[in-house]
């Protein structure tokens, strides 16, 4: 808070300067105090090294109390006299720094930190006459000893000194900060505070309207920006002129396999993928590019799109779009258009060159019945594959032209046996009808479909003296569930995830044995999925198939494909 910092500042700045005279006090009373020792150091050596020139070494011995620290050395550096320890016990001081000097100038000085004592001292030496060495020292920390006094009585006055300027300067800052305190900065040009304050609230206040004008704007754009982003189905990644991942949508992520995690991050760590390396290798300078791959068995078109000029580029947007559905819906047509042409044109030859052998009168009369037989088989044949197509498209669109209507499964079941009864009777197969289920809104004629197709094709498939079973029953989730199981030929399993599509037979030579449009399980399919149902199939080569097909029900009562 700018109260407290405002004390503080107060506060902190007088006591330093009162900490700083009180350290200068302390620092010149004990440089005083060290130099005046100093000189009684030197002065009383000088004293004491005349007395022993006089009267010789033993009056050292006689003297009880020295004020310096008294050390006798010979010109060798053998202590032979110390007052403060055994001179036995002493190293050789030839080396010392004030005993060289006092050797080489008759006198030395020095301050060292002593090892043997732990100390810092000052020693001074003084050579004798007899060329001996006189060396006095005291210990730098007794000076401070001397000035303790005078330390006790500043720290005192420092105290003192701190709790009147902590009272001033919080009275200081309640009066500085009391008007700031109460400012309404909502509306900064209604408050009464000091003239000097008038132009910064004027300023605040014009900034605050700015400020909230392009905070709108911003908030409205950002909100449809992330409404469009977050809904698209197509992918979105916007990169930074680094390569670096500003913004992804859901979509994007869920094609890359990214998290939120990876914004901030290089796109490279998200997608190593060739495509990416070629878009940022590219050095043609081309603005937009576009690539296709596979993830995941589906197809996705990517564009690239570099933001900014020819010589600065600002950032990268990469739209991903899924062209899995358009990229198989136009492999569909083109096999569905080859298909269909394949599958017309069989009938189509065998009428017109039934109706070509009758036009030359080269057949015989006795055999005009059977080439009027054959294309009419032909004909319906044809138009019960142009029938098939029709419905297939009708199916494609997933949207129900007829009306729906509560359907009783089991006595649509019944009529599809009544309408194979000949086929089944000719081959000897029982078709049987199992169980029950709820009735099924739905389409008739959809579901027709479906069985027929399905039994159909188990009699079509059938042995000779089998049987084809119809098995009605709701599911525990309350679906409808239809199986037509026989125990025909079976579907081999390489074929049996091919079997629903448009055209496929599993009798690879066309023959006339199993004549049909090959469009019988691709309409199952297709009903299924138009209920929002599935399809399922269990075959196995010589014993049979059963296929489930598996229709929820809706309370809306509502289909889509």
């Amino acid at each position: 808070m700018l109260k407290f910092r405002i004390f503080w500042g107060i506060f902190i700045s007088s006591l330093v300067v009162m900490l700083i005279a009180t350290l200068s006090v302390i620092w010149v009373s004990s440089g005083i105090s060290r130099q005046k020792v100093r000189q009684e150091l030197e002065i009383y050596t000088h004293n004491l090294g005349s007395i022993i020139d006089r009267s010789g070494i033993d009056t050292l011995s006689a003297i009880k109390v020295f004020p310096f620290r008294i050390t006798l050395i010979r010109p060798d550096g053998i202590v032979i006299f110390d007052s403060g320890a055994k001179a036995s016990e002493m190293g050789n001081h030839i080396k010392r720094k004030e005993v060289q000097e006092a050797l080489i100038k008759g006198a030395g000085s020095d301050v060292r930190y002593s090892a043997t004592l732990s100390v810092r001292t000052h020693y001074f030496a003084l050579r004798l006459s007899n060329g001996q060495i006189l060396r006095c020292s005291y210990d730098v920390d007794t000076v401070f000893s001397g000035v303790g006094t005078l330390i006790s009585y500043l720290a005192l006055i420092v105290l003192v000194s701190a709790f009147i300027s902590c009272i001033a300067a919080r009275f200081i800052a309640r009066r500085i900060t009391e008007p700031l305190i109460h400012i309404d900065l909502d509306h900064p040009l209604e408050n009464d505070v000091y003239d000097e304050m008038t132009p910064l609230l004027e300023r605040i206040s014009s900034q605050q309207k700015h400020i909230a004008s392009q905070f709108e704007q911003i908030k409205g754009q950002s909100e449809e920006l992330s409404a469009v982003t977050s809904n698209m189905t197509e992918g979105l990644v916007v990169l930074n002129a680094v390569g670096e991942v500003l913004s992804i949508n859901n979509s994007a992520m869920h094609i890359l396999g990214a998290e939120n995690t990876c914004v901030g991050h290089s796109f490279l760590a998200v997608d190593r993928s060739d495509y990416v390396r070629q878009f940022f290798e590219d050095k043609s300078g081309a603005q937009s590019r576009s690539s296709e791959f596979d993830r995941d068995g589906k197809i996705y078109k990517v564009f690239f799109n570099r933001v900014g000029s020819e010589s600065e580029i600002h950032g990268y947007a990469l739209i991903y779009i899924d062209v899995t559905a358009s990229r198989q819906a136009e492999r569909q047509r083109q096999e569905f258009t080859a298909n269909v042409s394949h599958e017309l044109k069989t009938p189509l030859q065998s009428i017109i060159g039934a109706a070509e052998l009758l036009e030359s009168g080269l057949v015989k009369d006795t055999d005009r019945q059977d080439f009027y037989r054959r294309i009419g088989r032909q004909g319906h044949a044809l138009l019960g594959m142009i029938n098939d197509i029709i419905f297939l498209s009708r199916l494609d669109e997933g949207k129900a032209r007829e009306s729906m209507e509560d359907l009783d499964i089991g006595a649509l079941s019944r009529e599809v046996i009544r309408a194979l009864e000949d086929k089944a009777k000719a081959k000897n197969i029982t078709i049987t009808l199992e169980g029950s289920c709820t009735p099924f809104f739905g389409i008739y004629r959809y579901l027709y479909e479906l069985i027929f197709n399905l039994s159909e094709n188990a009699v079509k498939y059938g042995r000779e003296g089998g049987w084809v079973r119809i098995i009605l029953a709701d599911g525990k989730a309350g679906e409808c569930v239809i199986r037509v199981a026989d125990n025909g030929i079976g579907i081999p399993l390489a074929d049996q995830e091919h079997v629903f599509e448009r055209f496929y037979r599993v009798d690879k030579s066309h023959s006339k044995r199993s004549e049909g449009t090959g469009l019988g399980l691709s309409i199952v399919k297709r009903v299924a999925l138009f209920f929002g149902g599935k399809v399922g199939l269990k075959s196995e080569s010589g014993k049979g198939s059963e296929f489930t097909i598996t229709l929820p029900r809706k309370e809306d009562k509502t289909t889509g494909a």
